[in-house]
Order: structure tokens, then C-alpha cells, then sequence
């Protein structure tokens, strides 16, 4: 499996969770150590200023920081994982369902997050999903893989290519505009429900 650098890949069909460095952080995250005396407790070769950076850049505010670890929601959950891979340095950033627990002005938020990671400090990141829906605006390639075999390596341009959802749900948008196609409507490839509306508009 080759995960192209500098870009942002989806992995689907997955059978087993490929984001090992999760399940190392649940035992702590049982734990009733505040986040903020865990950070420097795990990373005590960085002052607490590079700390609150990166969660601060993760959206978790002063009152988060305070929390017991086995407090945090789900979302805050996600958010301290990325802040802990942002301050261990990675090159590549693994996501494991980080997408289904955010509401959209969030996600929106870390989905430009990532392309700037991408494109202005040359890291790698990888979506591990079973669902494109929210992130196949932003991914460049797909992996699609089967009984820990890539079956499919795709271009994200090519995220109409039928095969791929023998092996995940189809994006609702991407089924519409499929549907739309076989009544004899012209429209594009689109990825973007706004972009979507405009193209409606413009075959009627």
C-alpha cells in the first residue's frame, strides 16, 4: 500500500483499524489526569506555550485543557489526538472516523486545516473511513482496500467510479447526480452541494 506524501488519501473498505496509535491512547484516556497536566506529563521537553498552541489549533479552549481525560466526549476526544500528533511532529497525520463527529462549521475548520498541513508544511494526511460524504472535496487519491489488500488506487477525480461503492455507501450527491444522469440531465462530477445547485440551474 503506497500512501502518496504530501497529499491528503482516503482509505475505505477497511476490516480491521489501521489507526494503532488510537488504541494506544484509551487506556490514558481512562484516566482522571487533566488534559493539560497529561500534555506535559507526555511531551515535558516542550513548555506549556507550544502546548496550548497546538490545542488551541485544535479547538479545545482553556476550559477543555482543565477536563479530567475520562470526561472528554467523542469530539473532544478526536481533537486531543490530533493535538498530540501535531505536537509529536508527525509527517503523517492518520485520521481514523475523525470526520463523524463534528458538525459541519467544525469540520469545515479542520478540513482547511489540513489542506494548509498539506500544502504549506508538507505533511501527508490519511482518512481511515467507510463514509466520503464529508471529506471527498478535500482528498486527492483512494485507496480501497479488502481483506488488508488494495484492491482499488484511484485519483479523487475519479470518485464516480462505480466500483468504489461496491465497498462503501455512495455520497448521496454522488448518487443524485447518477440518478439526474439517466434522466437525461448534463451534469458534472460534482463533489460540492452549492456547485451542484448552480449546475442544476444552468441545465434547466
Amino acid at each position: 500500500m503506497e500512501i502518496k506524501k504530501n497529499k491528503i488519501t482516503a482509505i475505505l473498505g477497511i476490516d480491521t483499524d489501521l489507526n494503532i496509535d488510537e488504541e494506544k491512547l484509551e487506556l490514558d484516556f481512562l484516566k482522571s489526569i487533566k488534559m493539560i497536566d497529561y500534555l506535559k506529563n507526555k511531551f515535558n521537553n516542550l513548555n506549556e506555550e507550544k502546548i496550548n498552541e497546538a490545542l488551541k489549533i485544535c479547538l479545545l479552549t482553556d476550559i477543555d485543557k482543565q477536563k479530567p481525560l475520562n470526561v472528554l466526549s467523542s469530539n473532544e476526544i478526536e481533537k486531543l489526538e490530533l493535538a498530540i500528533k501535531l505536537l509529536e511532529n508527525r509527517e503523517m497525520i492518520i485520521l481514523s472516523d475523525f470526520e463523524i463527529n463534528f458538525l459541519n462549521r467544525e469540520f469545515n475548520y479542520f478540513k482547511n486545516l489540513f489542506k494548509k498541513m498539506v500544502t504549506k508544511y508538507n505533511k501527508t494526511v490519511v482518512f481511515i473511513t467507510n463514509n466520503l460524504t464529508r471529506i471527498m472535496d478535500i482528498i486527492d487519491f483512494i485507496l480501497v482496500v479488502e481483506n488488508k489488500t488494495v484492491v482499488l488506487e484511484l485519483n479523487a477525480k475519479n470518485i464516480y467510479y462505480d466500483k468504489i461503492y461496491d465497498y462503501v455507501d455512495m455520497p448521496e450527491i454522488i448518487n443524485f447526480v447518477k440518478l439526474a444522469r439517466k434522466n437525461h440531465a448534463k451534469l458534472e462530477d460534482y463533489t460540492d452541494i452549492n456547485e451542484l445547485i448552480k449546475g442544476i440551474f444552468r441545465s434547466v
